[in-house]
């Protein structure tokens, strides 16, 4: 998988969370990338950790 930056992840989860209206296409945009590239928000709120810190290692079992 490409490396993608942390901020665009967390634009993405941002966005899967919000509730405004005017952002509903967006909202689905980004639920479809975190869910194409993670699976699901509490994976890609790992990936971002691991990121950030070199010392964390991530094994999905």
């Amino acid at each position: 998988m490409q490396k993608l930056p942390s901020s665009l992840i967390n634009t993405w989860l941002f966005l899967a969370q919000c509730d405004e209206p005017q952002l509903a296409k967006s909202k689905l945009i980004a639920f479809g990338r975190i869910k194409h590239y993670f699976g699901n928000n509490e994976l890609a709120k790992l990936y971002i950790e691991q990121s950030n810190d070199k010392t964390i290692e991530v094994f999905i079992i």
